[in-house]
């Protein structure tokens, strides 16, 4: 993300934004590990005003930590993935938050 100039740091958030969407259904570790690189990214950009609306990332988080509460697995393991996956999403919208007081 460093090594991307500034001006274009909202194109990495949205390409995660993507990302995360075109995985919905797939296994939580790995919506995870796009979540957190998300998580950085926008931590990295934070100070570029342009870029996805603040609503337009939150909606999309929302959305998909909506979809994991909803979809609540039998299995354990996979309920403990679960709940890692929505941890990492409500880090990453109080990050954003903090970002851009």
């Amino acid at each position: 993300m460093f090594s991307v100039q500034s001006q274009y740091g909202y194109l990495v958030v949205q390409m995660l934004l993507s990302h995360v969407d075109k995985n919905a259904k797939s296994d939580p570790r790995i919506k995870t590990c796009i979540v957190t690189v998300l998580y950085e990214a926008v931590l990295i950009s934070a100070g570029n005003s342009t870029g996805p609306s603040v609503l337009e990332v939150f909606n999309n988080l929302l959305r998909h930590l909506r979809i994991s509460i909803d979809r609540k697995s039998s299995d354990e393991h996979q309920r403990n993935e679960e709940i890692k996956f929505e941890e990492v999403v409500v880090n990453t919208i109080g990050k954003h938050l903090l970002s851009i007081q």
